[in-house]
């Protein structure tokens, strides 16, 4: 047992512990290296295009609610005024029809009702069904069907 404690306290320990610190070491320098690479774009986002963005987003949308907006009411109401129209011209041209059609044939003719009204005609009484003789159709003694 001792081998074995001896072997971990002299090697693999402290093994480890430079694997440890080479490991941290290459880390931190990788950092700072990508930080230093990536700080320029960083500070170029947070104090130049974030703020352009924000500003172009807010000029964009009062573009939008300047010119954009008043059009599209403007195109709403001017079809509502058309489709309106033309229902009111399809209406006119209905009632127009009904007048021609009444001034040339004469005005559609209502039922005249009879004077005494019709009894009811009596509902036919279904037939019952044909009886079905089994014996006609049992199976045949010898197993053989027909």
């Amino acid at each position: 047992m001792a081998p074995v404690a001896l072997l971990f306290s002299y090697v693999l320990k402290p093994l480890g512990l430079g694997l440890a610190w080479l490991a941290r070491g290459l880390v931190a320098v990788v950092g700072r290296v990508l930080r230093a690479l990536l700080l320029p774009f960083v500070l170029l986002w947070r104090h130049v295009l974030a703020p352009a963005w924000a500003a172009a987003g807010r000029l964009t949308r009062r573009l939008w609610n300047a010119t954009a907006r008043p059009a599209g009411r403007a195109v709403r109401d001017a079809w509502r005024a058309a489709r309106d129209a033309v229902a009111a011209a399809r209406a006119t041209a209905r009632r127009t029809r009904m007048e021609l059609r009444a001034a040339l044939f004469g005005a559609p003719r209502k039922p005249v009702p009879d004077a005494a009204p019709r009894p009811p005609e009596p509902v036919p009484v279904a037939a019952p069904p044909p009886a079905v003789d089994l014996a006609k159709h049992a199976p045949r003694p010898g197993g053989r069907h027909r």
